[in-house]
């Protein structure tokens, strides 16, 4: 990959480390991204700026075929921490825009279309009091897992771990709710417990979608053309009738989560002590930051979490908030903010 840099009020004594620091930052962590690509055609142009607030702003663009520009920017005091915080910005991108070319969202909706009405058909030979039953106890508790659905999908896509569109809030609901109904002779205890199995069917499907999403974005093929009407065929099979679970699904941002990154002087508001901090929960390991959800947000105990819902160790589940919760406590301490305590993390996620 090409690399060309713009420096503005950097001594020329630090052009030499400085691009040395983007190259080994884009060796490790982009490139590799942008396997499916022809990365030896490709040209990264970025651009190093010393502000007037002593802070060093590194803005990175990106042209990638078919026709594709990303655009990421990242400040901060430190210049390779700015560095590292725009490679990885590009990188997320770039794994959305593989993922989003390779058109599979729209062969996988055919499939769990498929598969959800064989388990509606399952649904509908059950007693019909036994139907009855599961329904009267699970609607109650969709609200609730919706929140926590919304909360995935809208981490796991800006981090390219899932498409931008698929698979859709509706469409892990209604398959975790049809899990629990088919299975509803099994389900034993309270509505917590009902709920923490809910909850269990939830990560199954998703890390299911990420599992395959990953998969099929290594078997990417930028020979292959894309699909004539795509939006055409992607709206007449969100049309198909879904059965009784269906519920016609909101729109999803991640600037649902994360405050806008473009306000004026962000470090100085509440605004912008949100966005880091969000930011920065965004960029822990998938499970630490799910098991984090799970007890801060969810209410859940590290037994329950690892008993009922990940299948893991206690000892496994409590290493993993600890170590996001110094992670958390660091990184805000990095960027100039007052760094939070644990009670502090437990309320800016219940809220």
């Amino acid at each position: 990959m090409k690399l060309d840099i713009t420096y503005r009020n950097i001594n020329k004594e630090s052009h030499e480390s400085t691009r040395a620091a983007i190259e080994l930052a884009v060796e490790r962590h982009l490139s590799p991204k942008l396997a499916a690509f022809d990365v030896g055609h490709l040209e990264l142009h970025s651009t190093v700026e010393h502000t007037s607030t002593d802070t060093y702003c590194v803005t990175y663009r990106l042209h990638l075929p078919p026709k594709k520009i990303l655009v990421a920017k990242e400040c901060n005091p430190v210049l390779r921490t700015a560095i590292q915080q725009v490679t990885d910005e590009l990188t997320r991108q770039a794994k959305r825009h593989k993922a989003h070319i390779s058109g599979q969202q729209h062969w996988k909706r055919k499939g769990r279309r498929k598969r959800l009405q064989e388990m509606f058909s399952t649904i509908e030979s059950m007693q019909p009091e036994v139907r009855q039953q599961a329904k009267k106890s699970i609607t109650p508790l969709q609200p609730r897992i919706e929140r926590f659905i919304r909360h995935e999908l809208a981490y796991l896509r800006a981090n390219g771990d899932l498409l931008p569109d698929y698979p859709r809030l509706a469409d892990i609901r209604d398959e975790a709710v049809a899990r629990l109904h088919i299975n509803w002779k099994d389900m034993k205890g309270s509505d917590e417990d009902l709920y923490r199995k809910l909850l269990r069917e939830v990560t199954q499907i998703i890390n299911q979608e990420i599992e395959q999403t990953h998969l099929n974005a290594e078997q990417i093929s930028l020979d292959d053309p894309l699909p004539k009407d795509a939006m055409d065929q992607s709206e007449s099979m969100v049309e198909e009738d879904q059965g009784e679970f269906y519920q016609p699904d909101e729109v999803l941002h991640i600037q649902d989560l994360i405050p806008d990154t473009h306000a004026q002087n962000p470090e100085n508001t509440i605004d912008g002590y949100y966005d880091h901090f969000y930011r920065y929960l965004g960029g822990l390991p998938r499970q630490w930051r799910r098991t984090v959800l799970l007890v801060h947000r969810e209410g859940l105990s590290a037994d329950e979490v690892a008993e009922h819902v990940l299948s893991v160790p206690t000892e496994e589940v409590e290493q993993m908030i600890n170590l996001a919760d110094i992670y958390m406590y660091e990184r805000m301490k990095d960027a100039g903010f007052e760094a939070p305590s644990k009670k502090a993390i437990e309320h800016f996620l219940q809220h």
